[in-house]
């Protein structure tokens, strides 16, 4: 069987891009060179971010495969593992390389399919959906650009070089709207400057050794911390004899999302006395990241020796990878060494490629001189604090609210009349098996749809409870000789008469007031956490906390 990069087989925690060119080029130099120089900037985007697990880096293409219809491009494939701050990150290199690279444009894709356009979920056309937009979807110019249906039927099928061709010559029609490209901008802003933000630094008990490989290369920390958190039961093993002797005390650098992992990730079973001998919590984060950086250690084995390493030089040989060079000559050679790279980029298991790494590592004289320092020099005690690990409901909520919740565009002042018009308006919104429809587009509204009249329904509902009410002592007296379509009958006859007089001639203010004095009832009793109330008033883009306030402005 041929050898090909598995991307149509996207796993659950990586991101896939594609890099076109605007320029008909074939040449493989301009895809080197242009590799190459997108490669640098990546570089200088990110020299100051922690990968979670991958880093992102380019690759040319190995083979022309049948499955991107031979268009020429570079791609990448990052597995961002527990971290989905590294996915939108990804997306902010992209927007970025669009900037510099003006012929570049880019195809962005995980398990969802174009998980962008998530951000922008309200402001979608009815035809968008994740089926219709495959291969419509590409960052050009810094800009997201979708291929419409008024200008490619949504039924048709697509090649990638077609779709970079209606890029190029349609980019106004293309290009995605306003609301669309400020919601994605949305989600990626802050950045470089939110770099900083997500990084904790905290003081760390650890045996010489492996505080010296961490302070050589602090992105290690990310295999370590990864490699401790997703342990298994021959890991354990490992660890079993584990000593944790000859230790110092370092500061290391840690993303927000690394630092929970590992404190709030289990101890080893294996190890349970030697855990509950550290009372502190420099020494317990220590004893974590040494068990992992153990595990990482026992993964060590020749890559180039593997069968997976044979099974791809031969695939590669069968499809023609390396022409017509002679086995050992200087072009291939260098094909061979560009194999290598992909290999162990893109199908090597992490911890094996990060054992050699680390075993390089420690066979090197900067180790040595690392240890002597580390003994030398005074220790830091300087930390940050970790009090953003705890959070309360409300906080929660809005955070939630923030990231999740209808932005609601209600400018009037909330009273119980607003309150009951935007209510009203929700109910006479259509729904489907995908959920009802929110936006306020003028839709054509067929005859043969059920109008609902939610004031007359809701006043029907309530006469119908007080009547339930009334006589339900008198009910149970009377026993169960009444049957069921007699007792329908008699409560639709009363509930009619009761709608023809008093009901009808409510005071339609004072039924609202009622009505908002209800939900404010409820929303209070709901002490600060979720409930039905304050869901309904999301679902109409009400925040609770707003409608408080202005209750207390009442009184």
């Amino acid at each position: 069987m041929s050898y090909k990069p598995q991307f149509d087989t996207i796993s659950e925690d990586t991101i896939n891009c594609f890099y076109f060119s605007t320029e008909a080029n074939d040449d493989i130099s301009y895809w080197d060179n242009l590799c190459i120089d997108i490669n640098k900037t990546i570089q200088n985007l990110s020299s100051e971010y922690l990968w979670h697990k991958d880093k992102l880096e380019v690759f040319p293409q190995i083979l022309n495969e049948e499955q991107h219809d031979s268009q020429p491009h570079l791609f990448s494939s990052t597995c961002y593992g527990d971290n989905i701050e590294d996915e939108w990150f990804i997306v902010y290199i992209i927007f970025e390389l669009t900037k510099q690279f003006d012929k570049l444009v880019v195809h962005v894709t995980d398990i969802d399919g174009d998980f962008i356009l998530i951000e922008a979920a309200d402001f979608l056309p009815q035809w968008m959906n994740p089926v219709s937009t495959e291969k419509r979807v590409f960052i050009f110019k810094g800009e997201v650009h979708i291929i419409p249906e008024t200008l490619v039927d949504v039924d048709t099928d697509l090649e990638f070089s077609d779709s970079i061709k209606y890029i190029i010559n349609h980019p106004q029609e293309t290009k995605a709207s306003d609301n669309i490209q400020s919601s994605i901008a949305k989600r990626i802003a802050g950045y470089p400057a939110k770099i900083k933000d997500n990084i904790h630094r905290a003081i760390i008990e650890l045996p010489l050794d492996a505080a010296a490989v961490l302070s050589i290369d602090p992105s290690l920390i990310s295999h370590v911390v990864n490699a401790y958190c997703h342990h298994d039961v021959i890991d354990e093993k490992v660890c079993k004899n584990i000593k944790f002797q000859d230790t110092t005390c370092i500061k290391l650098s840690f993303t927000r999302c690394q630092y929970a992992m590992l404190t709030h990730s289990k101890d080893m079973k294996t190890l349970k006395h030697t855990f509950a001998s550290k009372k502190d919590k420099k020494s317990i984060l220590g004893l974590k990241l040494y068990c992992g950086y153990k595990i990482i250690l026992n993964e060590v084995s020749d890559i180039f020796n593997s069968k997976e390493y044979a099974k791809y030089i031969s695939s590669l040989k069968s499809n023609g990878y390396f022409k017509d060079n002679i086995d050992g000559s200087k072009d291939y050679v260098a094909l061979l060494e560009k194999a290598k790279e992909y290999f162990v980029a893109m199908l090597t298991p992490s911890n094996k490629n990060i054992s050699n790494k680390m075993n390089q590592i420690i066979a090197s004289e900067e180790f040595q001189r690392q240890k002597d320092e580390l003994i030398n020099r005074m220790q830091d005690s300087d930390e940050d604090s970790d009090d953003w690990l705890n959070i309360n409901p409300e906080q929660l909520n809005e955070l939630l609210n923030s990231r999740y919740g209808k932005q609601a565009n209600i400018k009037e002042e909330l009273t119980p009349q607003s309150i009951s018009k935007h209510l009203s308006s929700f109910l006479h919104k259509s729904s489907d098996f995908e959920g009802i429809e929110l936006n306020d587009q003028d839709d054509e509204i067929h005859d043969d749809k059920i109008e609902f009249d939610c004031e007359a329904f809701s006043d029907a509902l309530q006469d119908m409870l007080k009547l339930i009410s009334s006589n339900n002592a008198q009910d149970i007296d009377s026993g169960n000789d009444i049957s069921d379509d007699e007792l329908e009958m008699n409560l639709d006859s009363e509930i009619k008469e009761s709608l023809s007089t008093d009901m009808l001639n409510e005071d339609p203010v004072e039924r609202n007031k009622s009505m908002f004095n209800n939900i404010m009832q409820s929303i209070k009793e709901e002490e600060g956490f979720t409930g039905p109330s304050s869901n309904l008033l999301n679902s109409i883009g009400i925040k609770k906390n707003d409608l408080l306030d202005s209750d207390d402005d009442d009184e």
